[in-house]
């Protein structure tokens, strides 16, 4: 798909799934920043449809629960399938095994990660470690972070106190 055909689909079914699903004048739209969701041509056509569209940040796998997908997908190719139809029975047998608590958690501490992005200022975890290599245990920035690191995705105790609450008067906002 390329994004002229993007903007097709979005031609033909966004309004309409409005519609459908009811949501009346005030929906918001959202996409991730994949290269054809942001190219002028789309970015134009969302403009001249006064669609509104929800900001997100770039590398932003943290807040994707959908990732999942991409477990799935590494093993499926784990096991080598040599046709399609070795192929959907693959995916077929890996789904029927990936544990139901793993997606339980994935929505389950959602509002977690969404904190450690907003943190991080659209940083994902993987992104924010390599930006903070400077970080050394003890030597800390002003208005950074004080002790600790994030890990899995969690807020620990390194987002210093009044930048938590700013944080969290962020979302109420939202």
């Amino acid at each position: 798909m390329n994004n002229s055909n993007y903007v097709d689909i979005l031609r033909d079914n966004m309004n309409k799934s409005a519609l459908s699903l009811r949501l009346g004048r005030r929906w918001v739209f959202q996409h991730d920043n994949d290269p054809k969701h942001t190219s002028n041509l789309v970015q134009q056509f969302l403009k001249d449809t006064k669609t509104k569209v929800l900001e997100w940040p770039a590398q932003s796998p943290d807040l994707k629960p959908i990732e999942i997908c991409r477990v799935l997908k590494v093993n499926v190719h784990a096991r080598r399938p040599r046709n399609l139809d070795q192929l959907e029975q693959f995916a077929m047998e890996e789904w029927a095994k990936f544990p139901q608590e793993t997606c339980a958690n994935l929505v389950k501490n959602y509002s977690e990660r969404l904190l450690s992005v907003v943190a991080q200022k659209g940083l994902n975890q993987r992104n924010w470690e390599s930006q903070c290599s400077w970080m050394e245990e003890g030597r800390m920035e002003e208005g950074r972070m004080e002790e600790g690191r994030m890990e899995e995705g969690r807020m620990e105790e390194g987002v210093m106190e009044d930048e938590g609450k700013s944080i969290k008067r962020e979302l109420v906002a939202v």
